[in-house]
């Protein structure tokens, strides 16, 4: 994708949409699905929505699903192990009372590839192949409340591509409030890096990350 391309500033361009939107270098995943993932980047909004979310955001879904379980849903408790035989799964697990154990007729796994091969360890030779060959993509996020009262620069930005930076994109995750009415106090940025921009800074403490994620938001939005 970067071939023949001079300019140092639409290289980073480039680097940064893949690092913040897919969590990766365009050298680390195929071109056929890179230029897919940046066209859906690139889309208008008009033709696909950026907020097409529930009111609330997405945890208003689980919010949902854990009223409905009630007390059946075991929350803060991680998975040991889960085995299962001709006709029946056994779950081993942990919460605030210790070990526990659940058996039921039926599972479904719903955890990244490196957790599955850890607590499966009857998974079949070729699903587990599977699973280790998955690499996911790395990001280190930092994300804040400000309080201010009234309107800001970056309000009518759903998002700023900021590929000089330590971070590669900053989101205004109140723009969809924005232009709905009064403009009430306050709001919610969240700046990313993926790919090797958080390798690098996978070095640094949380405070120093921190440190320089708040400069360089400060040099885009002057408080």
């Amino acid at each position: 994708m970067l071939r023949g391309v001079r300019s140092d500033v639409a290289r980073a361009m480039v680097r940064s949409w893949s690092g913040q939107w897919m969590g990766c270098e365009p050298e680390e995943t195929a071109a056929t699905q890179f230029a897919i993932s940046m066209g859906i980047l690139l889309t208008d909004p008009a033709k696909v929505p950026n907020f097409s979310l529930p009111e609330g955001g997405n945890q208003t879904l689980t919010d949902v699903l854990a009223a409905d379980l009630g007390d059946r849903l075991r929350l803060n408790s991680p998975v040991r192990s889960v085995e299962w035989t001709d006709d029946a799964v056994v779950v081993d697990y942990a919460d605030a009372d210790g070990p526990a154990r659940i058996r039921a007729r039926r599972a479904i796994v719903a955890v990244p590839a490196d957790v599955a091969v850890k607590i499966m360890p009857g998974l079949p030779p070729a699903y587990r192949a599977a699973f280790e060959d998955i690499r996911y993509g790395r990001y280190v996020v930092v994300g804040y409340f400000t309080r201010e009262e009234g309107p800001q620069r970056w309000d009518d930005h759903i998002a700023v591509s900021t590929p000089q930076l330590s971070f590669q994109a900053m989101f205004n995750h109140a723009a969809a409030q924005r232009g709905t009415g009064p403009r009430t106090p306050g709001g919610a940025l969240a700046c990313f890096a993926g790919g090797a921009a958080a390798d690098r800074l996978f070095a640094l403490t949380d405070e120093e990350i921190l440190d320089r994620f708040t400069a360089d938001l400060l040099s885009l939005c002057p408080s």
